[in-house]
């Protein structure tokens, strides 16, 4: 069962919007737990309220209906977090390989490059 819910804020002004098998859980780990990593906290300390909209049997529907309510909300990233996510898709950020001095995105360079590069041992 996959459940669509929201945080909102005292003005009921809804700050997030998300989907989760345990969306209690994901309360917890957003605005109760203290921040460890970028998954954990990111609420840290705000009194927020969990309101738990509908339930779904499949993950799609759960999907779908969240991406209308972040649309009618106006729920988007901020703009150091888009403009970074653009910078990776459009390969702007490039590291060279200290092996075989290839220049390339940070994708491949962590795919294929620096400690598993092929002339590592040549």
């Amino acid at each position: 069962m996959q459940y669509v819910y929201t945080f909102t804020d005292k003005n009921n002004k809804v700050i997030h919007v998300g989907q989760s098998l345990y969306p209690k859980r994901r309360y917890y780990d957003l605005v109760v737990r203290p921040p460890r990593n970028r998954s954990q906290g990111y609420f840290h300390g705000q009194d927020l309220q969990l309101n738990i909209i509908q339930s779904f049997n499949t993950k799609k529907e759960a999907l779908e209906l969240e991406g209308i309510l972040k649309k009618a909300n106006r729920i988007e990233h901020t703009e150091s977090t888009r403009s970074h996510k653009g910078a990776m898709i459009s390969g702007a950020i490039r590291k060279t390989c200290p092996h075989c001095s290839k220049e390339m995105d940070v994708r491949n360079y962590a795919r294929w490059h620096g400690d598993k590069c092929k002339l590592i041992n040549v």
